[in-house]
């Protein structure tokens, strides 16, 4: 679960973003790209949420902890394969 801070949970304008990027989020499909089961806010509209695939693996934050800071070469090359090149 990710909180976000009370004063972005008031903003009207911050909840309709929210909102917004979970629909464009929840249109993709692709192989590659976790989907996006269900997107909306709380009755009193003082949370929003989506619920999304669970994908199995490594993140690329584990990694980057572990090997380091990727360079250019291996983002291309990582880039490539997500896109089945």
């Amino acid at each position: 679960m990710i909180e976000v801070p009370a004063t972005a949970r008031s903003s009207q304008a911050m909840r309709e973003r929210f909102l917004r990027e979970a629909r464009a989020a929840a249109a993709l499909r692709h192989p590659n790209v976790a989907a996006v089961f269900q997107f909306g806010a709380s009755p009193d509209a003082s949370h929003c949420y989506y619920a999304m695939e669970v994908v199995e693996g490594e993140t690329l934050e584990a990694r980057v902890r572990r090997d380091g800071p990727l360079n250019a070469n291996r983002l291309w090359k990582l880039r490539s394969k997500s896109r089945g090149h």
